[in-house]
Order: C-alpha cells, then sequence, then structure tokens
C-alpha cells in the first residue's frame, strides 16, 4: 500500500473508531446519538432545524415552513407548505438542499426502504419516488373514485401504507401496487368525529379521533394489522391532544407526557398536573429507549428528553410543528468496513428472534447483548461449526441494544431494536 493510501486508511480508521467509541459512551449513558429534526414557527418566523445530540446544539437548516419531515440514513426530505408541490432534498452529511422535487402536491412524506411515499393534497393520492432512478415517481395510486378526499395523516409500514380519512383508513400494497382495504372507522358519536392522525404499534396501528360536540373529547381507535379489526382501545371525556400520539413498545402515548394507553393491559394512565407543566410526547428513539417531549415544567418552549423517568437538560425552540430524530446508530456501528466480516441480523425491529447470517468463510465464536446502559443481558459460545444462529430475546424489554458477534477473525456490532 503506498505511504499517502497507508496515512489516510490510519486517519479513516482513527476518526471511525473515536466515533464508535463516543457512541458507545453515549449509549452507555442512555444519550440519543443523531440529529432531531424540528419543524417550528410559523410565517416569517417559520425554520427547519435540527438539535445535534449528544451535543444538544441547534442548527438552521433553512427558514421555511414545512408540512412533514422525514429522514434516511443519507437524506433529510422536507415538505413545503406554500410552495404546494415541492419536496426539498437534503445532504445529511452537510444539509445543504441537493434537489427540489416538483409536482408532487406533498402533505405527508414515509420512507418504503429506499423510496419515498407521499401522501398527497390532490389526487392521487399516495404516490412513491425512487432516489436511485433520479427521484422518478415508481407509481401512484388511489384516485378520486377509490378516495373522495385528501387523507389526514399517512404510516407506512413493512410493505404496506396506511391513509387515514375523516371516517376511514385506506390500506394499501405497496408490493402489488394496489388498494387492501377501506376500513371504517366507526365513533361513539355518529357524525362527529375528525380521524387526526395515525401511529404504528408493532402489531397494532392507532387512530387518534377527536370530536367536535362542545366539549373536548378524543378517543384512541385500535386496528389488528392482521385481521383488520377495529376497536375503541379508549374514549376520554375532557381530553383532547394537541399533537399525534407516540408508540414506544406496548405503549401510546398520548395527551401530555407522560399520559399513555397501554396495550399490554388495555388500560389508560393519565399523567394530571397544572397546565404549566404540560411536557408532550413528540418521537421516540428506540435504539437508546428515549422519549422526546416538547414542553416542560415552567419551560413551554423546551425540547427534553426522557430515560427511566430522568430529563435531560432543554433546549430552547418555539413553536414546534413536526419533529423526526435519525440516530446516527442505525449505520455508524457497523463494523463490517473494519473487521471485513460479512454479516446480517435480522428482522430488525424484532418481537421474538434475531436470525444471525454471515460470510461462509467466517466462524462464529461467542456473542452477547449488551442493553443502552452497556450491561450484558444474553451471552453464548458457539461451536465454530455453526453456519447460521438464531436468538431469542423474547424475555428481553423493548428498547435498544448492541449485539456484539466475535469471530475467529475480528468483532463486529450491530444495534437492534427489541418490540
Amino acid at each position: 500500500m503506498p505511504v499517502l493510501e497507508e496515512i489516510n486508511f490510519f486517519i479513516m480508521m482513527r476518526n471511525t473508531l473515536s466515533f464508535i467509541l463516543c457512541l458507545l459512551c453515549s449509549y452507555a449513558f442512555a444519550q440519543p446519538v443523531g440529529q432531531l429534526y424540528v419543524q417550528s414557527g410559523q410565517g416569517r418566523t417559520a425554520a427547519l432545524s435540527y438539535i445535534d445530540y449528544p451535543s444538544e446544539t441547534v442548527h438552521n437548516i433553512e427558514f421555511r415552513e414545512m408540512t412533514d419531515l422525514v429522514a434516511s440514513p443519507d437524506y433529510l426530505y422536507a415538505s413545503a407548505l406554500y410552495n404546494l408541490g415541492e419536496v426539498y432534498v437534503y445532504d445529511r452529511s452537510n444539509h445543504q438542499r441537493t434537489t427540489t422535487l416538483t409536482n408532487t402536491e406533498a402533505r405527508f412524506l414515509e420512507l418504503w426502504g429506499d423510496k419515498l411515499v407521499v401522501g398527497s393534497f390532490k389526487a392521487p393520492f399516495l404516490r412513491v419516488y425512487d432516489p436511485a432512478q433520479a427521484y422518478a415517481e415508481s407509481f401512484s395510486l388511489l384516485d378520486s373514485t377509490v378516495v373522495p378526499q385528501a387523507p389526514q395523516d399517512m404510516l407506512v409500514a413493512g410493505d404496506r401504507a396506511y391513509l387515514l380519512l375523516n371516517e376511514s383508513l385506506v390500506i394499501v400494497d405497496l408490493d402489488l401496487e394496489d388498494t387492501l382495504a377501506v376500513i371504517p372507522t366507526p365513533p361513539p358519536y355518529l357524525n362527529q368525529n375528525q380521524n387526526t392522525s395515525i401511529v404504528d404499534g408493532g402489531e397494532y396501528v392507532y387512530i387518534m379521533v377527536d370530536y367536535v360536540t362542545g366539549a373536548l373529547r378524543s378517543s384512541l381507535l385500535q386496528v389488528n394489522k392482521l385481521t383488520l379489526q377495529v376497536k375503541t382501545a379508549f374514549h376520554n371525556e375532557g381530553m383532547a391532544s394537541q399533537f399525534p400520539p407516540v408508540a414506544a413498545g406496548d405503549s401510546v402515548f398520548v395527551y401530555e407526557y407522560s399520559s399513555h394507553y397501554d396495550a399490554s393491559d388495555d388500560s389508560l394512565y393519565i399523567y394530571s398536573s397544572p397546565s404549566q407543566y404540560f411536557a408532550y410526547a413528540m418521537a421516540y428513539e428506540p435504539i437508546s429507549d428515549v422519549m422526546f417531549t416538547y414542553g416542560g415544567i415552567l419551560t413551554p418552549t423546551q425540547i427534553q428528553y426522557y430515560h427511566q423517568g430522568q430529563a435531560s437538560t432543554g433546549v430552547a425552540v418555539s413553536a414546534v410543528q413536526h419533529l423526526h430524530f435519525a440516530s446516527s446508530g442505525n449505520t455508524a456501528i457497523d463494523s463490517d468496513a473494519l473487521t471485513r466480516v460479512s454479516c446480517s441480523i435480522f428482522p430488525n425491529p424484532t418481537v421474538d428472534f434475531l436470525n444471525i447470517i454471515w460470510a461462509e468463510d467466517k466462524k462464529l465464536e461467542y456473542g452477547r447483548i449488551l442493553n443502552p446502559k452497556g450491561q450484558v443481558v444474553w451471552e453464548k459460545n458457539y461451536d465454530q461449526s455453526v453456519e447460521k444462529a438464531q436468538i431469542d430475546v423474547r424475555d428481553l424489554s423493548h428498547g435498544g441494544y448492541f449485539l456484539e458477534l466475535q469471530f475467529d477473525e475480528g468483532k463486529m456490532a450491530k444495534p437492534f431494536v427489541k418490540w
């Protein structure tokens, strides 16, 4: 190897190892590692920004109001409110705008693998774009004969897109490029409901419904992904949600933090406090098991994160509209580049088992799982003759973990999420 290449190689290795050590230390203290993308303010005060964690510093990307945000490992996507039909694409390495997608009529943004899914203001109400093909439109669905109105919210989970209308839920199979079902969402008060938002809860999707009946009322509907049956998880008089619900494991957080519906025991737990103490759940980071909240004790313009009931210091951001967290840890602790061990773990997230496959010329010797505090919660020695492995994680609590594997030629570590 030429001298210059050796120097560059060792600089790259040093920087990579330093970052991984920093990342591991941050996870040990349950700090999020990555960027929290924030849309704040309205009109002339609107700003698209990000908070860099664990440094907790705020950086402005662009002064513009957006209707939705979503981030892949490489790009940030934001749909413009006033420039209807445009989606802005930013490079996450420098947060410079690289592309502007026109004529998308974008209102909601989701990712389906590497592709961008857009819920649109105008028919067709669902559009899919492929970054690998210069953002050519892969396909579009749901014209006005199928769906009479623009969606109130949108969710992509697995290969399905869920588009929420005022009084129904439309389910689309993205692989088949076809509509699977249109499901009515019956409310306790007929002709008075307004479906507002939808969230993925693993086995279920949950729909928040608000009512206009002269009093504050809201419901959470639970939709079984397999059977498509709808049931009312709870109906609450005198409460209405200001922000969409946030799912974390078996809990769906609603109202002020830490009010939540627990699917495991089918119960609603309400946290009551004076209004100046409100803190709303806004986003969940599963790898470090952190809940981001907006508001807080006497500081209604603070974004904080909570872990095991302990709050971080707040970051001052006013008039928050949207949040989206993108973890650096999803791809950063990938030691394939360091150890040359080609190894995959799946499914990720998982609810029961974690499968491991690796290159045929490598031999697995030892494996262990660490929780965000750095504690070993599972370990095993392997017979080097095994060619693949499966780990039972059903006894682990929900949240983020590290899987460390020792091969005959080096180690690797990958994060995974247990739902």
